[in-house]
C-alpha cells in the first residue's frame, strides 16, 4: 500500500515545524523541483539574508535564493533579509520567501513591497 499526504497532513507538518534546518531544507528541496535547479541551504551563523541558494554560483550573475522564517512575525524577517541582500555586491534577481504561517493576501503583497522597496533590480512578479 502507497502512503500519501493529505493537505490537512502538510499543514499540520510545517505548522507544528520547530527547527529553522529542517524548514530551510524543506523549502530548498520543494523550490529544486519548482525551479528545475538545485537550492542548498547556507550556513545557519553566516547566511547573509539568504537561507538557501542555487548550488551553481557561477552559471547566474544574480542567482535567486530563498529566505525562510518560522516567525509568527514573518514580515520582520522578510524585512532583516532583504536590509542584508541589499547590501550585497550580488543581489538576487530573484527571491522565494516561504513561512509557515498562515498568510493572508494582504500580508503576502507587504512582504513581496518589502524586497521590491529595499533590493533594486529584483524581478517585479
Amino acid at each position: 500500500m502507497k502512503a500519501s499526504f493529505t493537505d490537512n497532513m502538510v499543514k499540520h507538518i510545517l505548522k507544528n515545524e520547530l527547527s529553522p534546518g529542517r524548514f530551510e531544507q524543506f523549502c530548498c528541496a520543494l523550490f529544486s523541483k519548482v525551479d528545475g535547479c538545485t537550492y542548498v541551504t547556507t550556513s545557519w551563523n553566516y547566511d547573509q539574508g539568504r537561507d538557501g541558494r542555487t548550488a551553481t554560483l557561477r552559471k547566474a550573475q544574480y542567482p535567486p535564493v530563498i529566505c525562510v522564517s518560522l516567525r509568527d512575525k514573518a514580515k520582520e524577517k522578510a524585512v532583516e533579509d532583504a536590509e542584508k541582500l541589499s547590501k550585497k555586491p550580488f543581489v538576487p534577481k530573484e527571491i522565494r520567501f516561504c513561512t509557515n504561517q498562515e498568510a493572508t493576501e494582504k500580508l503576502l503583497d507587504e512582504i513581496k513591497q518589502v524586497f521590491i522597496t529595499k533590493i533594486t533590480g529584483l524581478n517585479k512578479p
